[in-house]
């Protein structure tokens, strides 16, 4: 049997208003009161055009840098561009303010910004005046289900000020260790990639919406990115059960399922698995365990996701 808990605690939240603090330390996590300060110093010549080739070709690759997070000097920090539109279309009107991942131990194993965290997303507000949605909206998850941390800095480039940035915890091994205790098991990123096609005769799927396409992987490819070393089969087994509806409690965490799909409707959050992209999400799957859906990328939440027919696609992120 399904449990109502999730939802009925959700909506218990939202009508008192109460607010589930965390007594962990500050050394331990991103405090979403503050405002931090990063300063990025990179001594790479042409360092942004460099950027601008991986990008282009696609490649992940960093380039080191010296990181101010808060004070705190951290040597050697691996940076690049990030984001889709929200990198895209800034540059088209040639803005300087473009969106960053930072590695603190991409070159120097070990370092981390704090404990527990060495990769953070600097997101530049696209789309999001009051660079709040991301910050209210995984503080908000964070009492109810795995969210990432997530605060607000003021960014430096070089010594030059490039404004106020939402900073975000990665979802990446260390995430998944300390909210599970265990970071090997299957991993994928649930985002459409236009770029990759589909085994030709493939059913045609509403993005990463979960649907049983078959036993082959390639019609997979498009919508979901392995990040494990392994996994393809556990995803192909569990959709295949989701479409027979047998025994759903052995394969997805249901109780998380339904805390996401509260969570993104009170939220008004359609950039999600409940939007026309059915996209922005992760499924983790601990060993042994059911897979259990990750929230991520909020900055269009409260009703900042207008993309609802064809003729609003050009609006959207």
């Amino acid at each position: 049997m399904i449990s109502k808990q999730p939802l009925l605690f959700l909506i218990i939240w939202f009508i008192c208003g109460s607010v589930l603090l965390n007594a962990q330390s500050l050394a331990e996590k991103l405090d979403p009161f503050e405002l931090y300060e990063v300063r990025i110093q990179i001594d790479v010549p042409n360092w942004e055009k460099r950027l601008y080739a991986y990008r282009a070709s696609r490649r992940l690759d960093k380039i080191p840098a010296t990181v101010s997070f808060n004070g705190l000097v951290i040597d050697s920090v691996g940076v690049r561009f990030e984001g889709n539109s929200s990198f895209n279309r800034v540059r088209k009107k040639d803005g300087k303010k473009l969106p960053f991942t930072m590695k603190a131990n991409e070159f120097i194993k070990g370092q981390k910004f704090l404990e527990g965290i060495n990769n953070l997303k600097l997101s530049n507000g696209f789309r999001d005046p009051s660079y709040l949605r991301d910050v209210l909206s995984f503080y908000i998850a964070g009492n109810f289900m795995p969210a990432p941390q997530c605060a607000m800095a003021k960014v430096y480039v070089n010594d030059i000020y490039y404004g106020v940035y939402t900073l975000t915890e990665d979802i990446g091994k260390d995430y998944l260790k300390r909210h599970f205790d265990d970071h090997k098991g299957v991993f994928f990123k649930c985002d459409p990639e236009f770029t990759i096609k589909p085994t030709p005769g493939c059913p045609r799927p509403e993005h990463s919406n979960l649907a049983y396409l078959g036993n082959d992987i390639g019609c997979y490819r498009p919508n979901y990115e392995l990040k494990s070393d392994t996994g393809w089969l556990a995803l192909i087994h569990m959709t295949k059960q989701l479409n027979q509806t047998r025994n759903l409690e052995n394969i997805l965490d249901i109780d998380q399922v339904l805390f996401m799909h509260a969570f993104n409707n009170v939220l008004v959050n359609l950039d999600s698995y409940l939007g026309r992209l059915c996209h922005n999400y992760y499924l983790y799957q601990p060993e042994g365990r059911p897979f259990v859906p990750l929230i991520w990328d909020l900055n269009l939440s409260f009703g900042g996701f207008t993309y609802l027919d064809e003729t609003s696609l050009d609006q959207q992120s």
